[in-house]
């Protein structure tokens, strides 16, 4: 068993689009960390506070990347201040299933000024590490519409591809790393848990 207090709390950040993985990934991720002897907390977003629950039923009449972009904002301070950061300050690894570049893809994609989107969430800190699990929009739609019936407001593949074009745009600035959506999840999970034990190791040093 490895000894998780050694090291400070992590926050560990899995994006994609709907129909990527991240969520089977991100409970793989815990399973894992925890069979090691890791304490891991798993969270995601929105979250199911007042604000969370909110941008899950807004009308369509208030739909606006920049009311989205406030909203996403509100409810990411709030999970992190109530939530996340009593868990790293313990020494959890969180794990947490969307966060702050979930709004720079999809808020940008809709039309929100990126600079802008990134200004609104710097009252929460960047994810020590950051994954994106890239698949082609036309996969992640087949496998929605496998597993459900009914659409989500962001299930529109044009808008998908936008999404997809700033999530690898970030991939490409160092801000995400990459994992390949279309491979095994078992095969993307020890990817991904290997460069979270790197980044401990070498934080350890």
């Amino acid at each position: 068993m490895e000894e998780s207090n050694k090291f400070r709390g992590l926050l560990v950040a899995i994006e994609g689009i709907d129909g990527s993985g991240k969520t089977t990934l991100a409970k793989n991720l815990v399973n894992r960390l925890q069979d090691k002897g890791y304490k891991v907390h798993y969270t995601f977003e929105p979250t199911h506070s007042i604000i969370g629950k909110l941008l899950r039923e807004l009308p369509d009449n208030y739909r606006s990347p920049l009311i989205e972009t406030l909203l996403y904002a509100a409810d990411r301070v709030h999970h992190y201040l109530s939530e996340i950061k009593a868990k790293i300050d313990k020494g959890y690894i969180v794990i947490v299933d969307r966060y702050i570049h979930s709004s720079i893809a999809y808020q940008g994609a809709l039309g929100a000024p990126l600079q802008w989107i990134i200004e609104v969430n710097k009252h929460v800190p960047k994810p020590d590490l950051a994954f994106y699990i890239d698949v082609p929009v036309e996969v992640a739609i087949q496998r929605l519409e496998a597993s459900r019936k009914k659409k989500t407001f962001y299930e529109k593949k044009e808008l998908l591809r936008k999404v997809r074009r700033i999530y690898l745009k970030l991939v490409d600035k160092g801000e995400l790393i990459l994992l390949n959506g279309l491979e095994k999840p078992e095969e993307i999970t020890r990817k991904a848990y290997d460069k979270i034990l790197s980044f401990l190791r070498s934080r350890a040093k």
